[in-house]
């Protein structure tokens, strides 16, 4: 008895540490925090607004920002985000590179918001054969040279192709050691207001540039109470940005180191839509979004951009707009 008894503590304190571990592990798994990437772009921007005014909980939702939309992607590949805002395009890659998603939200659709922008004395993209283009490493920044140039019957190698980040593409603009470049909000209105020409912009494109939030499918499974709140703060965002406008410009303007004027320009380009529309996008049929990504899979497979014919059927996932 008396050799049992440290054994039988043994056991207990075992059984007790090993209980800990798991009641621990359990209770880490319900407090596990949704982590969305994003960049700047003023599409996303309603959820920095949600989150400066406290409509999330930031126990629940963290918001990290990548410098461009590459660092989303690769974040959700490698597993340290469970949710990004990205384009559409890159939802298709990231089912190309076997990531397991659902699109949860649109959050706008680009209708002049993203450009191609030339040098002065350059007015057209029939103008830019042998001439050098900067483009920012991203599946978007090729897909809307590619369809400018398509569109100009031109291709690729009609001309000189770079890549850069966004600041290094307004340096070397700027510095006029690139023809013309690829860029977005609120660079592009930046931009403009230096003189760059816009020749080309997705208001050429209707409907095909449309960004969403896309959310891990395993997450969604187990944390489905986040993922509404992240939801529900989008529209509640874009309420306050309609009803309180002067106040809104005020937070993004000191977030995005631009002025107020510049951040409400930077909206022109953009289509947010509200709930009831976002549920007519969601739902399918002609006209959706299921059909802009069918669209946008088969021009990108004829581009080389995807390496297959993406199945789109199950990607989009309406349940949370509908709540």
């Amino acid at each position: 008895e008396g050799v049992m008894r440290p054994i039988k503590q043994a056991i207990y304190l075992l059984l007790v540490i090993l209980s800990l571990v798991s009641i621990g592990g359990c209770s880490e798994d319900m407090e596990s925090p949704l982590r969305v990437g994003t960049n700047p772009w003023p599409g996303y921007e309603p959820l920095f607004l949600a989150d400066a005014e406290a409509m999330y909980d930031s126990s629940h939702i963290n918001f990290i920002e990548y410098p461009s939309p590459s660092g989303s992607v690769r974040a959700m590949i490698n597993g340290s985000i469970e949710a990004a805002a990205l384009t559409l395009d890159e939802a298709l890659k990231l089912l190309e590179y076997g990531v397991p998603i659902k699109v949860v939200l649109v959050t706008d659709i680009s209708d002049g918001g993203d450009a191609v922008l030339a040098q002065a004395g350059i007015q057209s993209v029939a103008q830019l054969q042998g001439k050098r283009v900067s483009l920012e490493p991203s599946v978007l920044a090729q897909y809307m040279l590619i369809r400018a140039l398509q569109k100009n019957g031109l291709t690729l190698e009609d001309v000189e192709v770079s890549n850069a980040s966004v600041t290094e593409q307004v340096a070397l603009f700027k510095s006029k050691r690139v023809d013309a470049l690829v860029s977005y909000e609120p660079t592009r209105t930046h931009l403009i207001n230096q003189g760059a020409q816009e020749i080309f912009s997705s208001k050429d494109l209707a409907g095909e540039i449309v960004d969403v939030v896309v959310v891990r499918e395993d997450y969604l499974t187990s944390h489905p109470q986040q993922v509404q709140a992240l939801v529900d703060g989008w529209y509640q965002a874009l309420s306050f940005f309609q009803n309180e406008q002067q106040r809104s410009l005020e937070i993004l303007s000191k977030r995005l180191k631009i002025s107020p004027a510049e951040v409400l320009a930077s909206f022109n380009g953009l289509h947010l839509p509200e709930r009831q529309l976002t549920r007519h996008i969601m739902a399918g049929g002609h006209g959706s979004i299921q059909a802009s990504a069918e669209r946008l899979a088969k021009v990108m497979t004829q581009h080389g951009l995807l390496n297959d014919s993406i199945e789109t059927d199950a990607l989009f996932y309406s349940e949370f707009v509908n709540h």
